[in-house]
């Protein structure tokens, strides 16, 4: 998406001036192995997956890569339509996650109410989830500074969240 062309393989063909891997790695050229790495990696990742799968309703989080805002609990939704389903696929490529609803929700951050609309429904996601990518559709400006970040919509401050 951000990165340089000239510092990947493209389709068929490895790039020698690349140390993350050799051709004989390389998935471009190989592409059966990219899904062998994976299996492995799911396995591999088995044990460890319980560590994150406690669900928290009431945490957000702001992702850029991600395609459409999500959470995890129905409460927050001021309207919702449950015959939109569908699934989708997280971050790791290795699993899916059933969406169960679309709709509006409402959420309360300090002194400013909240409202976002086309937000998916998807009852086992760990964490709730809130589109920059939609955001930006819907005319919003993100800034980003060093401990915080704002988001404006319409020449008013929408959110304005600061981290530790």
């Amino acid at each position: 998406m951000y990165t340089n062309d000239d510092q990947r393989c493209s389709y068929g063909t490895h790039n020698p001036n690349l140390r993350t891997h050799t051709k004989d790695k390389c998935w471009a050229i190989y592409p059966e192995k990219r899904a062998t790495f994976l299996k492995k990696k799911e396995e591999s990742q088995v044990s460890s997956f319980s560590t994150f799968s406690s669900v928290h309703p009431s945490v957000f989080i702001l992702d850029s890569g991600s395609s459409s805002h999500m959470v995890s609990d129905c409460q927050f939704f001021i309207d919702l339509d449950k015959g939109k389903s569908g699934m989708i696929n997280t971050s790791s490529g290795l699993s899916t996650l059933q969406i169960k609803g679309k709709g509006s929700i409402k959420m309360k951050f300090k002194d400013c109410i909240v409202v976002l609309h086309n937000v998916l429904f998807v009852p086992d996601i760990t964490v709730n989830v809130i589109s920059s990518r939609h955001l930006l559709l819907e005319q919003c400006q993100i800034n980003f500074y060093i401990n915080h970040f704002t988001i404006i919509k319409n020449d008013e401050p929408f959110l304005d969240r600061r981290t530790l």
